[in-house]
C-alpha cells in the first residue's frame, strides 16, 4: 500500500513539471503562471484515470471482458480528451474567462500566449487550434493512460503476494500448533506407557517372589535393566534398531524368568549388525506387543505360545507376533487389540509414521496376531520430529 501511494505521489509530481515546462515553452509563460489551468487538467486525469484502476479494470478486465473494457477505455479517452482541448480553447479565447478567473486571469498574457501557439503552428485565429495540437494532446491523454495503468497491475501484484505471505503465515503458525501439540501428546504417551509397563513388571515379580524365591534375584536384575532403558532410551524419539531388540529380549528373558514353565517363546530376527546401527525406530514399539502376549496369553490352558519375528526387507520392517489366549477367560467381549499398550502404539504410530506403517491385528480361533510394517528410516532420513540416538 504504501509503494503505491508512492506511485501516485511520483506521477502527480511528474505531471505537475511536465506541464509547467512545457506550456511555460509553448506558452510563452502565460500557462505556467495560470495555475488554475494545472489544476483543471489535473482533475480531467483523474477521471481518465481513478475511474479505469478501481471500476472499469476489477469489473471488465479482471473479469475477461476484455473487449467491453477497450470501448469503454476509449470513450473515456475520448471524452476526457475532449474536454482537455476545450478547457484550453476557453482558457485562450473565451471573454468570460477574465469574469470566471479574475485576478489571475490577465488578458495580456493570454494574447501573448495565443501568438506563441501560432509561432508554433499549433493555433490559427481562423481555424482555432490545428492538427498538431490535436495530436500532441491526444497522446499526451493516451500517455497519461498508460503510464498510469501499470498503477492498478502493481497494486494487483502487490495485493496477492501480501495475501500468499500472511497465507504462508497462517499455515507456519497451523503447523507450530500441531507440532506442540504433537509434542505434548507423545509426552502424554510416554508417561502413560513407563508406569504401565512398570506396574506389569512389578506385579510379575510379585507373582514370581509368590512361587519361587530363587529367580526373583535374576528378575529383578533384568527389571533393573529395563527401568535404565526407559530412562535413557526411552526417551528419545527415536532409537538404534539393536537397542529396541536388546530390550525386547531382556523383556522376554525377564518373563521366562517370571512364567518360566507357562510359556514358550520364541523371537527371531534377520537384521544384519549394520541394520542394526543403522535403522531407527521410535522406542518401545514392539515391546508392547510381547507385553500383551504375556498378559492374555497367561488365560491360556496349558502352556501358551507366543512366537514373534522381525524381518528386514530393502525398503520395510515387518515384524509378526501371534500369541495363544482364551477368549472365554480374557474377556471376548472387549477387543484385546485395544488395550492400553496397543492403543498407545496405533497413537505413536500415526503421529511419528503417519503414512509410512500399516498395522493389521486379529483375533479368532484362540489365536491373537499382529503384523506391522514400517518404511525403513536409518539416521541419515528424516522422520519428524526426530531426536536421533547417538550410540
Amino acid at each position: 500500500m504504501h509503494l503505491l501511494v508512492l506511485a501516485n505521489v511520483f506521477f502527480w509530481v511528474s505531471f505537475a513539471i511536465f506541464d509547467i515546462l512545457s506550456s511555460g515553452g509553448a506558452l510563452g509563460g502565460y500557462y505556467s503562471a495560470l495555475t488554475v489551468r494545472f489544476f483543471l487538467h489535473a482533475f480531467l486525469f483523474s477521471v481518465l484515470v481513478y475511474p479505469n484502476l478501481y471500476y472499469l479494470y476489477p469489473r471488465f478486465f479482471s473479469r475477461g471482458r476484455y473487449l467491453t473494457y477497450i470501448l469503454l477505455i476509449i470513450a473515456l479517452i475520448v471524452v476526457v480528451n475532449y474536454l482537455r482541448i476545450r478547457l484550453d480553447y476557453f482558457l485562450l479565447t473565451s471573454e468570460s474567462a477574465k469574469t470566471l478567473l479574475g485576478d489571475i486571469y490577465n488578458q495580456g498574457a493570454a494574447q501573448k500566449a495565443k501568438t506563441s501557439l501560432i509561432n508554433a503552428g499549433l493555433f490559427s485565429l481562423k481555424y482555432g487550434f490545428l492538427p498538431p495540437y490535436y495530436l500532441g494532446m491526444t497522446i499526451g491523454t493516451v500517455g497519461v493512460f498508460f503510464i498510469t495503468s501499470p498503477i492498478r497491475l502493481i497494486e494487483s501484484w502487490f495485493n496477492q503476494k501480501e495475501l500468499e505471505l500472511q497465507l504462508l503465515r497462517n499455515e507456519l503458525k497451523q503447523k507450530q500448533n500441531a507440532i506442540r501439540i504433537r509434542e505434548e501428546k507423545l509426552k502424554f504417551l510416554k508417561a502413560q506407557t513407563d508406569p504401565h509397563f512398570l506396574i506389569n513388571a512389578i506385579s510379575g515379580v510379585y507373582h514370581l517372589a509368590l512361587v519361587e524365591s530363587k529367580r526373583v534375584d535374576h528378575a529383578l536384575l533384568r527389571l533393573s535393566e529395563l527401568m535404565g532403558y526407559l530412562l535413557g532410551y526411552g526417551k528419545e524419539d527415536v532409537i538404534a534398531l539393536r537397542h529396541e531388540i536388546a530390550f525386547v529380549e531382556n523383556y522376554l528373558d525377564f518373563n521366562t524368568t517370571i512364567y518360566q514353565d507357562e510359556f514358550e517363546v520364541t523371537f527371531q530376527h534377520s537384521a544384519t549388525p549394520e541394520q542394526m546401527q543403522t535403522i531407527v525406530i521410535p522406542p518401545m514399539l514392539l515391546q508392547p506387543f510381547f507385553e500383551n502376549a504375556f498378559k492374555y496369553g497367561s488365560y491360556s490352558p496349558g502352556k501358551a505360545l507366543v512366537n514373534a519375528s522381525l524381518e528386514i526387507r530393502e525398503t520395510y520392517i515387518r515384524f509378526n507376533i501371534e500369541n495363544t489366549y482364551a477368549p472365554s477367560r480374557s474377556g471376548a467381549d472387549k477387543p484385546i487389540s485395544y488395550g492400553i499398550g496397543i492403543r498407545n502404539v496405533q497413537e505413536r504410530l500415526k503421529l511419528f509414521l503417519p503414512d509410512q506403517h500399516t498395522l493389521h491385528v486379529s483375533a479368532e480361533g484362540g489365536r491373537f496376531k499382529v503384523e506391522l510394517v514400517l518404511f525403513i528410516h536409518t539416521a541419515a532420513t528424516e522422520m519428524l520430529p526426530l531426536t536421533r540416538d547417538k550410540n
